[in-house]
């Protein structure tokens, strides 16, 4: 059966494929990009937060079930450093660029994942005002569809 978290991990997998692939690289320090499921690890230290940049985390924010699907709402969240204050933002642009283009031009992804886009469903893409300057961060939200528990072959089955 497929859980969210599995989701994840492999939407995950599917970028730092594609990251590798174009050779993608952040272009204020030319490191390569982090991609992993899970949460953004929290650093008080300057200098080991730079470290873990440039990074992509993929993870389900909420899901949700009904009588005719599972869908679990997936967040990608990246974080670039970059010192310059006047265009250091661009990276960030750049990275959720690159993200948008790939999930949605091989969507499913692995024929797998179907990113819900259906009437109101909206891939959306979020940057907020305050940043963490020199670091820069944003974040796209999505729903995909997951075999839903009930219609799994393991459903009814007692230990």
């Amino acid at each position: 059966m497929e859980t969210p978290m599995q989701c994840a991990k492999e939407l995950a997998d599917f970028l730092k494929e594609k990251f590798r692939e174009y050779g993608e690289k952040e272009p204020d320090t030319g490191a390569e990009y982090n991609v992993y499921a899970g949460f953004l690890p929290r650093e008080d230290n300057p200098k080991k937060m730079k470290a873990q940049c440039p990074t992509v985390v993929v993870r389900p924010l909420l899901i949700e079930d009904n009588a005719e699907e599972t869908i679990a709402k997936m967040a990608v969240y990246a974080v670039t450093y970059d010192d310059d204050m006047k265009f250091g933002s661009e990276s960030l642009y750049h990275v959720l660029q690159f993200i948008r283009f790939h999930l949605l031009t091989n969507n499913p992804v692995h024929n797998r994942f179907e990113i819900k886009l259906k009437d109101s469903d909206t891939m959306e893409t979020y940057i907020p005002d305050e940043q963490p300057y020199p670091f820069w961060q944003g974040r796209l939200d999505f729903a995909v569809y997951l075999e839903q528990p009930s219609r799994s072959p393991l459903a009814g089955r007692t230990s």
